[in-house]
């Protein structure tokens, strides 16, 4: 059955749906965010095997109001139209994407695996119910790349933020919502390592990041924060406080103090997706 629009698909596909962003970690102020949500969903066959792939549906409220104000449309110059208080940015990925980015230890897609689902059926539940098969000491190496990038793009050190909230920075003199975010994948790091999955909305440190985000703490401050966040993410990843030269390629995680193992569990969860989509083809797709 061939299924050409990717919104009908992660429509009638859809196995999981989450809130992510500020909201899922506890961070958000009334009346200023928009709504960023994740979705999961079972493609049907023909987007499996054929030649087109399903791979994700983008919607963003702010693009759609674009339809309505060609004028405004900055696509084309490489500027992403912002989104303004309440609109809704929703991401639903392909299952197969989607384990795939979660099993690499993408932490910002591995929240969907444990914030209270919006919508969620038995093949969602499965999969959540499964997350300990994508844990493992490679998420240490993403949360640190994220975090880093964030810290440099904070101090100016790496490019342009890819958001400028003016009104903060001359407010506070920094982004307080970007430093906020930094922090928390700070403690949400160490926080995975520690135990394979993440507290949501997050517990530990969710008042510094809110003094943060008001701007009640010295740029100075968060900036050692953020260093001392990022040795202890270095010792749980590598055994180390700084990533080793030698953390190129095909990164060597085992003298690393996390308990967990070095690389998911694979093997186990290419037989989860395919018992998934075995079962969801037929009741979702009408196929088997």
């Amino acid at each position: 059955m061939a299924v050409a629009n990717t919104a009908e698909i992660a429509e009638r596909g859809l196995i999981l749906r989450g809130t992510v962003g500020s909201t899922a970690h506890g961070l958000h102020l009334a009346g200023t965010d928009d709504r960023d949500e994740m979705g999961v969903a079972v493609e049907p066959p023909d987007r499996v095997i054929g030649l087109t792939a399903f791979e994700q549906h983008i919607h963003r409220t702010a693009e759609e109001r674009l339809k309505h104000h060609p004028a405004a449309d900055q696509r084309a110059h490489g500027r992403t139209p912002p989104s303004q208080a309440g609109d809704l940015d929703l991401t639903v990925y392909s299952l197969r994407k989607y384990a795939k980015l979660a099993a690499s230890g993408n932490p910002t897609v591995q929240i969907l695996l444990f914030v209270e689902p919006l919508f969620v059926n038995r093949w969602g539940a499965r999969l959540r119910e499964n997350a300990h098969l994508f844990a493992s000491k490679e998420a240490g190496a993403r949360f640190l790349g994220y975090l880093q990038a964030q810290r440099e793009r904070l101090l100016g050190q790496r490019g342009q933020m890819r958001v400028t909230r003016t009104e903060l920075i001359e407010r506070h003199g920094y982004d307080t919502k970007f430093a906020m975010h930094a922090v928390r994948l700070g403690y949400q790091g160490i926080e995975y390592l520690e135990t394979g999955r993440l507290t949501l909305p997050m517990a530990e440190g969710r008042e510094y990041c809110m003094a943060v985000r008001l701007g009640e703490v010295p740029l100075a401050e968060v900036v050692k924060v953020l260093e001392e966040l990022e040795a202890k993410i270095c010792v749980l990843t590598y055994g180390a406080e700084t990533v080793p030269e030698s953390a190129t390629g095909r990164r060597d995680y085992s003298k690393g103090t996390s308990t967990l193992p070095e690389r998911s569990d694979r093997l186990r969860l290419d037989q989860l997706l395919v018992d998934i989509y075995k079962d969801a083809w037929k009741d979702l797709w009408g196929s088997t």
